[in-house]
């Protein structure tokens, strides 16, 4: 179903606008899109060492702790690394 021409010039209106916003552009770019993913996924990845390595040394306390914090680092670090390394479909 076709746009009425007002309901056009509003869709070409807020087109324009967006297009005239610099954050926008800048937050709608792929490269931003992808150095946030890659900021996300070193944090996480050096979250999940961290975590691994606090259950290393509480694994000398408690047993039980340790295993749990170091599964814990180990899941993190494995979506550290499927949110870095995966792709979005193509639409």
């Amino acid at each position: 179903m076709p746009l009425s021409d007002d309901e056009q010039r509003r869709l070409d209106a807020i087109e324009q606008s967006l297009h005239d916003d610099p954050k926008f552009v800048a937050r709608a770019t792929v490269g931003g899109l992808r150095r946030r993913r890659v900021l996300l996924a070193g944090a996480l990845l050096t979250l999940g060492v961290a975590l691994v390595v606090t259950g290393l040394v509480a694994t000398q306390i408690q047993v039980a702790v340790g295993v749990i914090a170091c599964i814990a680092g180990l899941l993190t670090m494995a979506a550290a690394l499927f949110i870095g390394l995966h792709r979005r479909a193509s639409r």
